[in-house]
């Protein structure tokens, strides 16, 4: 699941990411992911299964009281390891084999050594994201492929 929090207060922008941080700990709600942030807004990564818990009712109730709050349900983060010496081509390859398979991407991000590119997809979809990304990287890589052309 993520969350898309925003600042309702553009002037006390320097403690919002302290705040909603300290919010999480108290309620000791982990975060999977952070998938992007600013001084005014964040998207992160939790457990589907959290939003079950009362305490986590109580955590988005908390960050109301000083953000906005999107909860975006039904998503998954897809995760792929890389070459960081290939880093740029595989990403693009990436991106270029769900694009052309109409598997909407919700959001990107990468590990500041370039060896994790991940994104955030539609739940449903991973499947068939797997799949085809396991057959262009693993199955056709010996063979022609017009994503795989160096």
């Amino acid at each position: 699941t993520v969350l898309a929090i925003r600042n309702l207060n553009l002037r006390k922008s320097v403690e919002f990411l302290p705040r909603v941080f300290r919010v999480f700990a108290k309620h000791k709600i982990s975060i999977n992911r952070v998938v992007s942030s600013s001084e005014v807004s964040i998207s992160l990564v939790i457990n589907t299964k959290l939003l079950q818990r009362e305490d986590t009712q109580l955590l988005i109730d908390e960050l109301l009281s000083f953000t906005e709050v999107d909860v975006e349900g039904g998503r998954s983060v897809l995760s792929i390891i890389t070459d960081p010496d290939e880093h740029l081509l595989t990403t693009s390859q990436i991106f270029d084999l769900l694009s052309d398979a109409k598997l909407q991407v919700h959001a990107i991000f990468q590990s500041p050594g370039r060896r994790n590119v991940g994104m955030v997809v539609n739940q449903g979809d991973v499947p068939k994201c797997v799949r085809l990304l396991h057959s262009a990287f693993f199955e056709v890589r010996a063979f022609y492929s017009p994503y795989l052309r160096k």
